[in-house]
């Protein structure tokens, strides 16, 4: 079917959202309202930026994106086409054999440009700077309600015993599978995968299944003291293994692995938490030689990482070496923290051991949250949310740095990360810290002291800025609050060194 008439859209460059998204979303609804039906032509990459007066570049990658999730086809030498109704892949399938109702599994919902997502002001409420997800606010609520609803329907109209599965529900497990084999490039079957509760409770269910009386783990000398205290619950023996900026310092690991069995390694390499740094190619290869010639597991956790702001990012650990490394991710960063899901990708040789582990505590009642995730994951909800979010995290992440420039440039040094939600930030003088948290609470900021202070030996102090949650005004507010908590701890000080 031409095209009869010219497309009778606008784009306004005052909007909150980005050109890229406007187009998106206009084009979507103009599909979804009926107004382009199947078979329609769309004008070329060319004339549409002509018509719009924006760059090429940006039609074409909105089409890409439309052509990539359905909503459009090609046909070499004749141009850009309206598709049918989008089609499901076989493991969807499996989810519409389960309705009750009328209304089978749809495409998602776009709305239409709506306000701003501020909050009303904070001047007289608390900011947590230490909230490790994501902002909930970005997610698209109707869709995530829809998905929810008929997982409430299936599990109600359905026996667990039919659905559940000790390690997950399988049609989860297949779209995980070929989220991570595009997204990561991870080639790993459905089989390999098992799905928990949350992270915490991945790494507890790892702990369980590969450590032996006597073994010892491997962890950074700076980490997360949550995760620290997971492996301690088992009784686990811990050394501590050097790092810095471009990885794990390989030369202690050898002499670890030499005096002490060490059974596996815990890290971060997209970003160690809490500094951020990212693992360089090079390291990650000298690791996996090194897991491979004294047989230690890589226990690699992508929890934090799943938004990285860098085109050129390192192969995962997993990637290269499957049989020495566990992989773990979660998808509570992509859309909600009450989806804490995370998914643990294991050696074949380990799957049967992680489901057997799995089994104890698993009780199925997961298992409206697995359904709810799997609909997200295959309607291409999740995929869409990913490329909305990605754009919006990293504009927080420059805008975080940016205001910490100019308002504490003279207080910390920091490093733009990336990858994750935080920013490491160093303080360039020497602070009291009990001060310090007095002075924080004083200016309502939250920050959890226990777990994201560190000090070195020079006395300086570290912590950790998690910015995702927080839009630019709310952003703009805490790291004014933390400039005046900064300069009173140094005044405070300097009344103390007279005093």
């Amino acid at each position: 079917m031409l095209r009869p008439w010219e497309l009778n859209f606008t784009i306004s460059r005052e909007s909150h959202q980005s050109i890229h998204q406007q187009l998106t979303h206009k084009l979507i609804h103009a599909i979804q309202s009926g107004a382009f039906v199947a078979g329609m032509s769309l004008p070329g990459t060319r004339e549409l930026s002509q018509q719009l007066g924006i760059n090429r570049k940006t039609v074409i990658r909105v089409y890409d994106e439309l052509i990539a999730q359905g909503w459009l086809y090609t046909e070499d030498k004749r141009g850009t086409f309206v598709s049918q109704q989008k089609t499901i892949n076989h493991a969807a399938a499996f989810l519409n054999t389960l309705q009750t109702t009328k209304h089978p599994i749809l495409p998602p919902i776009v709305q239409p440009d709506s306000p701003s997502l501020s909050h009303v002001a904070m001047s007289d409420e608390w900011i947590d700077l230490s909230y490790p997800h994501g902002d909930h606010r970005l997610f698209n609520i109707e869709v995530m309600v829809r998905a929810t609803r008929h997982a409430i329907i299936t599990t109600k109209r359905h026996s667990h015993l039919k659905l559940h599965h000790p390690h997950g529900l399988e049609a989860l497990r297949q779209a995980i599978a070929q989220m991570i084999g595009f997204e990561k490039s991870m080639h790993v079957a459905p089989q390999q995968l098992c799905i928990a509760p949350s992270a915490q409770l991945g790494l507890d269910i790892i702990a369980k299944t590969i450590f032996r009386q006597g073994d010892y783990l491997l962890l950074e000398t700076l980490h997360d003291p949550i995760t620290g205290a997971i492996f301690q619950q088992q009784n686990i023996n811990i050394q501590t293994v050097k790092h810095h900026a471009q990885g794990i310092d390989l030369d202690d690991l050898e002499k670890l692995c030499i005096n002490y069995p060490v059974r596996a390694i815990y890290l971060s390499p997209e970003c160690q938490q809490p500094t951020t740094w990212r693992m360089t190619a090079d390291n990650r290869t000298q690791l996996l030689k090194l897991a491979k010639r004294y047989d230690f597991y890589v226990i690699e956790d992508n929890t934090r990482a799943q938004f990285i702001y860098e085109r050129a990012a390192p192969a995962t650990l997993a990637s290269l070496a499957q049989q020495h490394v566990i992989y773990i991710g979660s998808l509570a960063h992509l859309m909600n923290a009450s989806y804490k899901a995370a998914y643990i990708a294991a050696p074949h040789h380990l799957s049967a051991a992680i489901e057997q582990a799995l089994s104890f505590v698993s009780d199925c009642s997961n298992l409206m949250n697995e359904l709810t995730l799997t609909e997200l994951l295959l309607s291409g909800e999740v995929k869409k949310q990913l490329k909305r979010a990605q754009k919006i995290y990293q504009e927080r992440r420059d805008d975080c740095c940016k205001l910490m420039q100019q308002a504490l440039g003279d207080f910390v040094h920091f490093e733009k990360p990336s990858a994750g939600f935080s920013v490491w930030v160093q303080t360039n003088k020497v602070i009291a810290q009990d001060t310090f948290a007095k002075l924080l609470h004083q200016q309502q900021l939250k920050l959890n002291v226990e777990t994201v202070f560190h000090q070195n030996i020079a006395g300086q102090t570290s912590f950790a800025i998690y910015f995702a949650h927080l839009n630019h005004d709310e952003l703009k507010i805490a790291i004014n609050r933390l400039k005046l908590a900064l300069f009173a701890t140094q005044k405070t000080e300097r009344y103390a060194a007279y005093g």
